[in-house]
């Protein structure tokens, strides 16, 4: 994975506060290992991973979805978990605007138990700019996941394709890659019993453009 901050940074961060009540916000582009850092960080703390869904949450019925936020912050609690809301937008979006009340009522109850669960917990999301802005703000820490940079996406072409070095394709075709592009691409490539570095390099870039990500007119930049 790459992170804006170090890795380590993070998880010694998280590590060291792993007794009081801290929110971390982990966001970026879709397949950049955000919900795998997250089960990083509970195993780490020593705390099992409590994962929640949007699918988890939102209810058909006013009240519903509130009752179910309420439920998981009590559900960790109880197991001393570490609570993850996976895609978080959907519990989060923006109040200004929202059409229906229940919109605003959700995003509250979620405020209010951020503001008093008293253990670790972590949302992740691929939309940043669609949450609403007083959550966003409440987090104690927010974390950026991007896409591979040029050293990990070589080290992913033979790592996780196990292809060779010698048949590693341009620093431009690697770009804007992640983690799960590869490891959808590995799964392929094991179906259909191939290692052909251009069929699978194909593959990838499918991968990429199938999420929206484009490619810079010069490649990777240099990294410090």
């Amino acid at each position: 994975m790459n992170t804006v901050e170090p890795l380590e940074e993070i998880v010694s961060t998280v590590v060291a506060n792993k007794d009081e009540p801290i929110s971390i916000l982990l966001h970026g582009a879709p397949g950049t290992s955000k919900t795998t850092l997250a089960q990083h960080l509970a195993d780490t703390m020593g705390m099992p991973l409590l994962l929640k869904r949007g699918s988890d949450i939102l209810g058909r019925y006013v009240g519903d979805t509130e009752k179910a936020i309420a439920a998981a912050f009590q559900e960790a609690q109880a197991q001393n978990a570490f609570l993850l809301f996976d895609e978080v937008d959907s519990l989060l979006s923006q109040r200004e605007g929202a059409r229906n009340l229940w919109e605003k009522t959700q995003v509250n109850e979620m405020l209010t138990w951020m503001n008093s669960h008293p253990l670790p917990f972590a949302a992740t999301t691929n939309f940043l700019d669609q949450l609403d802005g007083a959550a966003v703000r409440r987090f104690t820490l927010r974390y950026e996941l991007k896409p591979l940079d040029a050293e990990r996406a070589r080290l992913a072409w033979s790592s996780v394709l196990g292809l060779s070095e010698t048949s590693l394709p341009h620093d431009r075709d690697l770009e804007a890659l992640t983690v799960a592009d590869f490891a959808n691409v590995a799964k392929k490539a094991n179906l259909f019993k191939t290692k052909d570095p251009v069929k699978l390099l194909t593959w990838l870039k499918q991968e990429r453009a199938d999420r929206g990500e484009k490619v810079s007119q010069f490649g990777f930049l240099p990294t410090h």
